[in-house]
Formats: C-alpha cells, structure tokens, sequence
C-alpha cells in the first residue's frame, strides 16, 4: 500500500493557509441564508405591529369616549361653549374640549390663553363681545377670497365688522396697557396675539364706499367708479358681488 503522509503533509499547508478565507465565505453564506427568509419577516411583523398599535389606538380612544359620555362630558362641554358668543367659537370649543390628542404643554398653554381672556374680562375695558359678528359670513368670504371667487356684499361688510371688532379691540388693550404696564404681563399670551393684528383701514373704506350695511351695493356715480376697480359683477342669481 502507498503512504498517504506526502500526500496530507502538502494538503494540510494549503488547508491552514485557506481556512480565513473558507471561514469568511461560510459566515457570508450562513448570513445569506439567514437573512434571506428573515426580511419579509421582519417586514410583517412590523407591519403587524403598526396594524396593532393603530388597533390600540382606536379602541383606547373607544374607551375615553364612552368613558367621558358616562361622566356626562357632553353637557359639560354645551355649558362651556355657551359663554362663546359666535356659532364657530361654540363649535370650535366643543372639538377642542372632546379632543383626545393635546399634549400637556398644548393644554398648558390653552389654560394660559384662557387665564388671559379671564383678566380681559375682569378689566371692564376691552370690549370682548362679538356676538353681532356674522362668523359663518365672514368664514365664507375668506374662503372665497383664498378661491379667487367673487364675495358677495353681505359677506364684505361682515369683513369689514371683523376689521372693526379687531381694531377697537386693539385700541382698548393699548389703553388699558398705556394706564398700567403691568396688564401687559397679565394678558399674556393673548396681548401680543392681538396687538400683532394687521387692520386694513383701505380695505374698509373701500367696502364702505361701494357697499350699504344692509349688503346691497350702492347705486352712485362712485360706487360705479368702485365697481371697475374692485372688479364688480353679479353672479348667476343677479346679486352683485365682489370679485
């Protein structure tokens, strides 16, 4: 029988000088191979884990609704938007109050703007009420100004009174803060809020110019002169409108 021992002694060299290299190319395959069925595991488990954490949102906000409807939080919420004086200031209250998804620095600073309002009110001066202001009007004309589409007259006056509603409020919180600087820390945040407030005061003039208080539009050699510049015309009713 022939020896093997040459045989081994030549292979076993090349065997130590090749096992890195053989060691690195079985972790790769055993990597590849691991990792090949693992992706779309791991791609639907977290899917899964989103559809489950969505699931669990739903069923929490479930639960704090049916919670707060025993507690009668309804009723509470109607009682508190009644001191708003505006049909969307009532609304806008209600989505607040039921809203599940403030923050606690949001709430912080609502409680703060709310403080503010409350010291406005105790001062006496700022007149705050804005109960003879049509909002539903004045929503509609902005969205109409945001379109590019003619605002009808009504809806121009009811700007004009939010204009003035803005200014004179402006006038009594400069007032207020001229007698006593100390109201100007005590309104806030709401004092720099409402001296920020742009008032248009062309604006109003040309609208008062053109348009009667009760929205019709008025029948002058002026007002005709306005229509050209403001870009008048009526709309498919036959009312006029701004454009």
């Amino acid at each position: 029988m022939s020896n093997p021992a040459p045989t081994v002694v030549v292979l076993l060299p090349l065997l130590i000088l090749s096992a890195p290299l053989l060691n690195t190319l079985y972790i790769k395959m055993l990597s590849f191979a691991i990792t090949i069925p693992v992706v779309p595991v791991i791609t639907i488990n977290k899917c899964k884990q989103r559809h489950l954490q969505r699931l669990r949102q739903r069923v929490s906000a479930s639960i704090h609704h049916d919670s707060l409807r025993v507690l009668e939080w309804d009723k509470l919420c109607d009682v508190v938007a009644s001191f708003a004086t505006t049909s969307l200031g009532r609304q806008a209250l209600k989505d607040q109050l039921w809203s599940l998804n403030q923050t606690f620095e949001e709430s912080l600073a609502l409680l703060e703007e709310t403080n503010a309002a409350v010291e406005m009110h105790k001062h006496g001066t700022l007149r705050l009420h804005l109960g003879h202001l049509d909002a539903m009007l004045v929503k509609t004309a902005i969205q109409h100004a945001r379109r590019s589409t003619p605002v009808s007259g009504n809806e121009a006056r009811a700007i004009v009174t939010l204009l003035q509603c803005a200014e004179i409020l402006q006038g009594d919180l400069k007032a207020a803060i001229k007698e006593d600087k100390d109201w100007h820390g005590r309104f806030m945040p709401l004092t720099e809020l409402i001296l920020e407030f742009v008032i248009n005061r062309s604006l109003i003039k040309v609208i008062e110019q053109v348009v009667d208080e009760d929205g019709s539009i008025k029948d002058s050699a002026a007002s005709r002169r306005k229509f050209g510049d403001m870009g008048m015309q009526k709309n498919r009713t036959g009312y006029p409108v701004l454009v």
